[in-house]
C-alpha cells in the first residue's frame, strides 16, 4: 500500500503509473500482468530489459497434452503379415531395421522401409478387391454391359445413363 501511495504522490496520471507497475518485472522474471493475465501488457514506456516471453499456460498444459497423443506400439516378428496404411498394401515384416520403430517390409512393389505407426499388424488374410461387373439385363444388344464397381471407401459408383435416341 505505500508502495502505491508513493507511486500516485509522484505520477500525474495514475493509471499509467499504475500499468507501469504492473508491467515491470519481478526478482523471476515475470511481470505481476504477467502472472494474472497469462500474458504482456503493451505499455507506451520503454523497459530496461526484456520480460520472459515464455507462456506459461502452454507450458503448463505441454506435458499433458504429450501424455495424451502417445502410446506405444507392439513389436513384430520377422515373417508376421501387416497392412501398409501409407501404400494400402499387404506385405511381410522382413527385419527390424537399425532405426528405432522402423521395419523392412516386403511387398508386391518390393522392399520398403517404414516406421512402426504406418503399419498395423494382419492376422487374416488378405483378399484382393476386385472390381464388380454386373451386366444389364433388359434392353437392346448394342448396349454394352453397365459397368458398377465399389470404391475403397465402399461407395458403389456407376456410369451416367446416356440417352441414346
Amino acid at each position: 500500500v505505500a508502495m502505491l501511495k508513493g507511486l500516485w504522490k509522484k505520477a500525474s496520471d495514475k493509471s499509467k503509473a499504475l500499468m507501469a507497475y504492473r508491467a515491470t518485472a519481478l526478482e523471476h522474471g515475470f511481470s505481476p500482468a504477467q502472472l494474472l493475465m497469462g500474458r504482456q501488457l503493451r505499455t507506451p514506456l520503454p523497459s530496461s530489459q526484456p520480460l520472459k516471453s515464455s507462456n506459461l499456460k502452454d507450458a503448463a498444459g505441454q506435458k499433458q497434452q504429450e501424455l495424451q497423443l502417445t502410446f506405444l506400439l507392439s513389436s513384430l516378428a520377422p515373417g508376421q503379415k501387416a497392412w501398409i496404411t501409407t501404400e494400402q498394401l499387404p506385405g511381410s515384416v522382413v527385419y527390424h531395421a537399425e532405426t528405432p520403430r522402423s521395419y523392412l517390409v516386403q511387398t508386391t512393389r518390393g522392399l520398403l522401409q517404414r516406421n512402426r505407426i504406418h503399419f498395423h499388424s494382419r492376422n487374416r488374410p488378405v483378399t484382393e478387391n476386385v472390381p464388380e461387373v454386373q451386366q444389364k439385363t433388359s434392353g437392346s444388344s448394342a448396349e454394352g454391359p453397365e459397368q458398377w464397381y465399389r470404391t475403397r471407401s465402399g461407395r458403389c459408383l456407376k456410369p451416367p445413363q446416356k440417352l441414346d435416341l
